[in-house]
């Protein structure tokens, strides 16, 4: 559980009473999420976090990190989305989560389409082992084809041509929970042109097809006698997408061997958005290679619980509101319903469990031979 010490003597926006209410209401809500276990399962999460940390409606309340905390204690592991230059926003909400959690943050993406963005992992060391690899994905060069269709070579060798690479470089790391063996890999795709979604689709299929090709080869030798020790591949994160049926969401999911979770697949009715129209953020994994067991999946929303939309919690904070819209006119309900998802965030977290423990299957297997 998260560090609450520090809610003795900080100093809220709203009040102690009020913070102290909403970790309530939250962790009432969360018990809709599986409860964590030592060995049986994996809760995994992608939570794009809105301008971790910008200032465009203010700096972040101080009760928000606790918040955020929360949610991400009800998982043992979250992939995030959006985090700024600076970490000491990240490692505020570290130092809440506890010294059992630590975290892996790849490199600022440059350019204005980069936005300056970072991607991480947090993760509970008492649930997951990182297994040493890590790295920012880079598509390899194309051969040249001549107009026919042949190969060009030049002195006899091959002629390669350079690729387009992704605007904000997909983030790859490997895990161990219990007998489960993952890469992960997080991504925050290229939104671009709303009207033309040509490199949208392009970078999704990109990711898509250089990971359906991974997980062939670190499984190329496996046999259903190797079961327990496949590796999987999880993508997840923001992927911009559509809806299920534009083709945003075929460049993911056709013939590329990733499949999306049932739950997911079920419940998504809706986007994971705040508005619940939008489908950016996917969990997606390859069922051909690997060995992985969805138990359950989700959408936690956590604006029933904190920063509602009521206009008790609308006066709560006008004060806070008042103090970034400086000007004539007060902040409107629907201001705060923007200034809200800078304190928490206009996306949701998305969410899966994983079975752990192929114990089973592997006495029987034994039993076998």
């Amino acid at each position: 559980m998260p560090n609450y010490s520090g809610i003795r003597w900080k100093k809220f926006d709203s009040n102690r009473k009020n913070v102290v209410e909403k970790l309530f209401s939250l962790k009432e809500g969360l018990k809709s999420i599986p409860q964590k276990t030592t060995d049986k399962n994996f809760l995994l999460a992608t939570w794009n976090i809105r301008e971790f940390d910008g200032n465009k409606y203010g700096n972040r309340l101080e009760e928000s990190f606790y918040y955020i905390a929360e949610v991400i204690s009800s998982f043992d592991m979250v992939a995030v989305q959006e985090i700024k230059g600076s970490l000491d926003p990240l490692k505020k909400v570290m130092r809440i989560l506890g010294n059992h959690w630590d975290y892996l943050v790849s490199d600022i993406t440059e350019g204005s389409r980069g936005n300056g963005e970072r991607m991480a992992y947090i993760y509970d060391k008492r649930k997951v082992q990182f297994t040493s690899v890590a790295g920012e994905i880079v598509i390899p060069p194309k051969i040249k084809k001549d107009s026919n269709g042949n190969t060009v070579k030049k002195n006899g060798k091959t002629v390669y041509e350079p690729v387009a690479q992704f605007w904000r470089t997909p983030y790859l790391v490997s895990f161990q929970s219990g007998w489960f063996k993952f890469y992960l890999c997080t991504v925050h795709i290229l939104f671009g042109d709303a009207k033309d979604l040509t490199d949208r689709t392009k970078e999704i299929h990109d990711v898509a097809l250089f990971f359906k090709k991974r997980a062939k080869t670190e499984n190329e030798y496996s046999s259903d006698k190797d079961y327990w020790d496949r590796q999987n591949f999880i993508l997840l994160g923001d992927f911009n997408i559509i809806d299920r049926q534009d083709e945003t969401f075929k460049a993911l999911t056709h013939k590329t061997d990733f499949i999306i979770p049932a739950q997911i697949e079920k419940e998504n009715l809706h986007g994971s958005n705040v508005n619940k129209d939008k489908f950016y953020d996917q969990i997606v994994y390859n069922n051909k290679y690997g060995n992985a067991v969805v138990t359950d999946a989700g959408i936690f929303d956590f604006f029933n619980h904190v920063y509602t939309n009521t206009d008790e919690d609308y006066k709560l904070y006008l004060k806070a509101m008042e103090s970034v819209k400086k000007g004539t006119k007060a902040p409107t309900m629907s201001w705060y319903r923007q200034w809200r998802t800078h304190q928490m965030s206009d996306h949701l977290p998305m969410w899966v469990e994983f079975d752990t423990d192929f114990s089973q299957r592997y006495l029987e297997e034994r039993m076998k031979s």
